[in-house]
């Protein structure tokens, strides 16, 4: 009776055949070599096929698409068409932030994702904090190309993530959009506001699955476990994805982390909405956000597991309906909403 054959993963199996050639010499030989050259093992000496005939027919047997349908024939038949898989292409990963090309965050950022992918960063020139999701529609962009694969705009993160996707990376979109890593925290409602999480958003309308990283500031404040993190994370989304119009908002504290929790968002109100003052000809000016914020202390949000020493991921979702509220409006049966319909609008 023939050995049994355990063959290797889906990956190495793909890899073996990149070279389309229907008939590659030896190819039993070539696959079990990637296998072992990969890390992922292969057979052993007692379950190698003992004779050419075997060795052939076991060759020719993962030359036949997988009988399993799903994602291992998809890979099959994309590899044995000419059409290379995106698992085995160098992944790309787009970076960006509000806090200006020159931040140290980004450049941190950078290094840690250089090397498990093709980083691709594309960053405002100045600080763009609080802008949100603004896009610069009254002018044109100018773009400062500052190294290989290194680009600076003077635009919003925004303009950034559109130039990067629908320009500068040749048409071929991002495997991940990363935004960050920002100095300071965006939490709760501050999310609104952040440059750092709206450019990440503009990643998820635009099609890639996307993060945003911030660091909280402190005494003693560093950026490596953020890097880390975000590295770490990056790699679990490029393998798992994430689903449509969601990305991934991260927070880290100062100092090392505890550990991680999934968190949703925290709220905070500001002591003094408004600061108003005169300037030096005597006339009134007003500052925005003058004073502290205030975070209420619950349990699961975002300020509470970073403030307990914890990196917080929130799901953050596009779609800010409120579909509870819409179910109530239907069955309040609204005067004003059946008058409307019955006049045509």
């Amino acid at each position: 009776m023939p050995p049994t054959v355990h063959p290797p993963s889906v990956l190495s199996l793909v890899a073996g055949h990149l070279s389309l050639d229907p008939h590659p010499p030896d190819a039993y030989t070539r696959i079990q070599q990637r296998a072992i050259n990969r890390g992922e093992g292969g057979w052993s000496s007692d379950q190698q096929p003992a004779t050419s005939d075997e060795r052939q027919a076991t060759s020719e047997r993962w030359l036949q698409p997988p009988t399993t349908g799903g994602a291992a024939t998809e890979l099959w038949i994309r590899g044995h068409t000419g059409i290379i898989p995106r698992m085995v292409e160098r992944r790309r990963i787009l970076i960006t932030n509000d806090d200006g090309y020159t931040a140290e965050g980004l450049q941190v950022l950078a290094d840690a994702l250089d090397g498990m992918a093709e980083v691709w960063v594309v960053a405002p020139n100045s600080e763009q904090s609080g802008v949100s999701h603004a896009l610069t529609l009254d002018r044109p962009l100018r773009l400062e190309r500052l190294g290989e694969r290194r680009f600076a705009v003077d635009g919003t993160p925004t303009d950034c993530v559109t130039l990067g996707i629908s320009s500068i990376l040749d048409g071929r979109p991002p495997d991940l959009v990363v935004s960050g890593i920002n100095f300071g925290g965006n939490m709760g409602v501050d999310v609104h506001y952040s440059g750092t999480v709206s450019a990440a958003f503009e990643g998820v309308i635009l099609g890639s699955p996307a993060l945003a990283v911030s660091q909280v500031r402190g005494e003693g404040l560093s950026f490596h476990h953020a890097a880390r993190f975000a590295r770490d994370l990056a790699l679990w989304t490029l393998e798992k994805g994430l689903p449509s119009d969601t990305l991934l908002n991260v927070n880290v504290p100062v100092g090392k982390p505890k550990g991680v929790r999934l968190t949703r968002l925290g709220v905070r109100r500001y002591t003094e909405g408004v600061v108003e003052q005169k300037d030096p000809r005597g006339r009134q000016i007003f500052w925005i956000g003058g004073g502290d914020p205030i975070w209420e202390s619950i349990h699961g949000t975002d300020f509470h597991e970073v403030g307990e020493g914890y990196i917080s991921v929130t799901p953050l979702h596009l779609d800010m309906t409120q579909l509870d509220f819409l179910d109530e409006l239907r069955q309040l049966g609204l005067d004003w909403s059946e008058r409307y319909d019955a006049a045509g609008g």
